[in-house]
C-alpha cells in the first residue's frame, strides 16, 4: 500500500514507531479511507486535508515505508523490527535521508512536488508543521490524537497543532544536557563562566557549533542563563539583538578564541560532538 501524496507524520525535535498510524489498506487514488478536513485557528484555514481513518487500523495489512533521517544509533531499525513482529500482516521498512534537517526536508518535498509515494509516515521537525499541513502535504491526525491526549506532553501537541487541527503525532522532545568527564572534571561547574574556564585548562568544551539549529540552540541555552529572549513579552516583535543576547555571543566567540572550545567546534554537529572522545564536556 501506498498513501498518494498525504502522510502520516511523526513530529521530534531534530526527528516514533509507525505503530498506530498505519492506516493500510487503501489504494493509490484514495488511500485515507477518510474525509476532507477544513479547519481554522489562530487566523489560519486548511481546506482539502484527508483526515485518518481510525477504523483503517482495524486488521491492516500491507506495506509501509517509514522516511526518517539517518538512524546513527540504530534504535529506528531496532523499532521498526519490533513492529513488524507485533504487527503481523505489516511490513515496515526504513527509508534513510541524509542526517541535516535541510537536507531531509529538501528530500520531503521533492518527493511531494513529485507526487511520490515513496514515504507513508515520516519524522518531520516541529518547524515544518505549518508549512507542510498548508500545502495539504498531511493528514489531520485530530482523531488518532484525540484517543490519546492523555499520554502526550502537552507542549508536544502544541508543536503539531496548526489551523485547530493536530497534523501529526509527537515521537521525542529534547533536553539540554551538559556531559563530563569525571577524570577531567572532579566538581561540577556552577555557572558557563567556570564551565568555560574549566574547559580552557583541560581539553575544551564540544557542542553543536555549525551553522545550523544545532548552533542555535547551543546559543540560546547561554543566552537565556544571561537573561536574553528572543521574542518581547507579548511576542509581537523580536529582541534578538539585545544586550543580554550579543553578552552571550560574544562570550561563545570569546571561548573559541581563548581555547575553551576547540576551532573545529565550528563545524561540528550531533555525530560530529557525539564522536568526539576525552574531551571536558559536550553541550
Amino acid at each position: 500500500m501506498k498513501f498518494n501524496r498525504h502522510v502520516a507524520a511523526f513530529f521530534g525535535c531534530a526527528a516514533l514507531m509507525a505503530g498506530g498510524v498505519a492506516a493500510c489498506g487503501g489504494s493509490d487514488s484514495d488511500s485515507s479511507g477518510g474525509s476532507s478536513t477544513s479547519s481554522s485557528g489562530g487566523g489560519q484555514e486548511v481546506s482539502g486535508a484527508k483526515v485518518i481513518d481510525l477504523n483503517a487500523e482495524n486488521g491492516a495489512k500491507g506495506n509501509v515505508t517509514y522516511c526518517t533521517g539517518k538512524d546513527t544509533t540504530g534504535d529506528l531499525i531496532a523499532g521498526i523490527k519490533e513492529f513488524n513482529a507485533k504487527n503481523p500482516g505489516i511490513t515496515a521498512k526504513l527509508l534513510e535521508f541524509p542526517t541535516s534537517a535541510d537536507a531531509q526536508r529538501a528530500q520531503f518535498i521533492q518527493r511531494q512536488r513529485a507526487k511520490s509515494a515513496d514515504c507513508d509516515v515520516f519524522e518531520a521537525d516541529v518547524v515544518w508543521t505549518a508549512e507542510f499541513a498548508s500545502q495539504k502535504w498531511l493528514y489531520d491526525m485530530s482523531p488518532y490524537i484525540a484517543k490519546r491526549k492523555s499520554e502526550f506532553i502537552p507542549s508536544t501537541l502544541e508543536s503539531i497543532h496548526y489551523g485547530g487541527k493536530y497534523w501529526g503525532v509527537p515521537h521525542s522532545t529534547d533536553a539540554g544536557l551538559l556531559y563530563y568527564n569525571t577524570d577531567e572534571v572532579k566538581s561540577v561547574p556552577a555557572t558557563w563562566q567556570a564551565v568555560y574556564a574549566d574547559a580552557a585548562k583541560k581539553k575544551g568544551i564540544v557542542y553543536q557549533g555549525s551553522s545550523y539549529e544545532g548552533l542555535t540552540v547551543n546559543f540560546l541555552k547561554l543566552a537565556f542563563a544571561a537573561g536574553g529572549k528572543v521574542l518581547s513579552d507579548d511576542g509581537k516583535k523580536s529582541v534578538i539583538n539585545s544586550p543580554e543576547n550579543l553578552k552571550a555571543l560574544q562570550f561563545m566567540v570569546d571561548g573559541i578564541k581563548n581555547g575553551a572550545a576547540p576551532k573545529a567546534v565550528t563545524t561540528y554537529d550531533e555525530e560530529g560532538a557525539r564522536r568526539l572522545r576525552g574531551r571536558a564536556g559536550d553541550v
